[in-house]
């Protein structure tokens, strides 16, 4: 034992003080090798097994390496809680003598210190770890907190019931769906109230995937190709509740509003939000994974019904084509037998509209949606390194003044709006909102944007999408052009997007 880092050590003896006789430690029972990485690639999709099951986390938050230990490094201790009794008059006396009436209790003062869990909040990988577990004791930087379903508990005497959300917090997963579903069934099938538990059930856990998203997508991942391996454990713990099936971290039964997640940065100061960057990753751009930093999804309940009503949809999605063989890390499933440069496809049917654009009036341009509540979009001077206005894309001899303001350009990346292209594409996926694009050859993966030649078609027509039953629909091999995100659109002028007929398009 005396060969091991100090804060393997001390993990062993807390697990021994805690009388429990088993310990798993991820650096010592999973193989990590750069130049193998089999066993990793096995290991590292289980851990809502190995999390889920456990029963305690110690969660080593004031280590900043194995080297450092836990146990010994607090600066300093904490006062005693104390408890006082104390009485009080509860009413006055109806009878002869007059006396009042006390109530007796007891009160337990603390004096608050810092909560401060140190380097661990910043590591991606710990994040699952956390919220795959029942309990999770966290070793911070001035005292030790207890986590679990019930209860937030710390060492300066603060306790309180459990919010399930806040760091290094287990997440209060609920009922199998199915033992809800069998409480209430009958000879003619589940009732209707159980049909309606199970819908809000899975609008809920939809609204706290986005959230853990957002958490997750906070904090750093020492390798790039781990963007999706250390959210797997909670997005196989999702797919067992949402029947759903898993796109590259975008659940197909709420694809609309996956496809529009966004730059997260400026959201909250609490969660350290990061501005996006664009990665070399094996990754589409339609996917969070391919950028580094903060990720947004509308996750507020008023928002459900309107991914879900079909007045409000201006798109279609068709068909998912994943150069991966695990759908719970496909970055890393994305192996040789998908060639080096693997190609994961989305098709959708939709109106795709060639737009520009310009950024002189964006400081002075008056909205006509109210953004700045509906979409969060920050002050223009925070945002205007990655926001411009749209105009379409008519030949330039037909133009006229003054330029007529169609849409709000939001880029991923500071470096997706320095590239000037000549053309953008939006296709709108609801009445307000669409996908930024721009035309790829047919030959590229998608992750590094850049401008087709604006003689190719802008897409597929739609007579050559053929039969679409059971969303079966192939790429037309005659499709020249693909798409590539690089932004979300926030629409002004419903009525010029309503205009032009829908197409197959091919986003990489």
């Amino acid at each position: 034992m005396s060969e091991l880092s100090q804060t393997l050590q001390d993990a062993i003896c807390v697990t021994r003080k805690l009388g429990l006789q088993y310990i798993w430690i991820d650096a010592l029972c999973i193989i990590q090798k750069e130049d193998d990485l089999r066993d990793f690639k096995e290991e590292s999709i289980k851990m809502a097994y190995y999390y889920g099951n456990a029963y305690i986390t110690i969660a080593a938050g004031s280590a900043s390496s194995l080297r450092d230990g836990f146990l010994n490094l607090r600066t300093d201790t904490n006062p005693v809680p104390c408890d006082f009794d104390y009485s009080r008059p509860l009413r006055p006396d109806d009878g002869s003598d007059g006396q009042p009436v006390f109530t007796a209790g007891a009160v337990r003062a603390c004096l608050s210190s810092s909560s401060e869990v140190g380097a661990l909040l910043t590591r991606g990988w710990t994040f699952q770890e956390a919220v795959l577990s029942h309990r999770v004791i966290v070793y911070g930087q001035r005292q030790i907190m207890w986590n679990c379903h019930r209860l937030e508990s710390r060492e300066d005497g603060l306790v309180r019931l459990s919010r399930g959300m806040a760091y290094c917090s287990p997440y209060k997963w609920p009922k199998s769906i199915e033992s809800m579903a069998e409480k209430r069934f009958n000879g003619d099938g589940a009732s209707l109230s159980a049909i309606q538990e199970k819908s809000q059930l899975k609008k809920k856990l939809m609204r706290d995937w986005y959230n853990l998203l957002r958490q997750y997508t906070t904090r750093n991942i020492g390798n790039s190709d781990d963007r999706m391996t250390a959210m797997a454990g909670i997005a196989q713990k999702m797919a067992v509740y949402l029947d759903s099936r898993y796109i590259f971290g975008i659940w197909e039964t709420d694809i609309i509003r996956g496809l529009l997640w966004r730059n997260g940065s400026g959201m909250s100061q609490i969660l350290r939000s990061i501005p996006l960057r664009r990665t070399h990753r094996r990754a589409p751009s339609w996917s969070w994974a391919c950028v580094d930093g903060s990720i947004h999804v509308e996750n507020y309940e008023r928002c459900d019904e309107k991914y879900m009503d079909v007045s409000n949809l201006r798109a279609e999605f068709l068909h998912a084509e994943l150069a991966s063989d695990n759908p719970w890390d496909p970055i890393r499933g994305a192996n040789e037998s998908f060639g080096l440069e693997p190609v994961s496809i989305l098709l959708i049917k939709g109106v795709l509209k060639p737009i520009q654009s310009f950024e002189a009036e964006f400081l002075q341009y008056s909205f006509k949606q109210p953004w700045l509540y509906t979409f969060w979009l920050p002050r223009r001077q925070k945002c205007s390194d990655v926001v411009t206005l749209l105009e379409s894309a008519a030949p330039k001899e037909i133009k006229v003044a003054p330029r007529k303001v169609v849409g709000i350009a939001v880029f991923d990346t500071v470096a997706d709006k320095t590239n000037q292209r000549d053309v953008l594409y939006c296709l709108r996926l609801t009445v307000t909102l669409g996908l930024l694009l721009v035309a790829v050859s047919r030959t590229s993966r998608g992750d590094i944007p850049h401008q087709a030649s604006r003689d190719i078609a802008a897409a597929a027509p739609e007579d050559t999408i053929g039969s679409c039953s059971n969303k079966q629909c192939q790429e037309p091999q005659n499709a020249e052009v693909r798409y590539s995100r690089v932004g979300v659109v926030l629409v002004e002028d419903e009525k010029w997007f309503d205009e032009g007929e829908a197409q197959l398009i091919s986003l990489v």
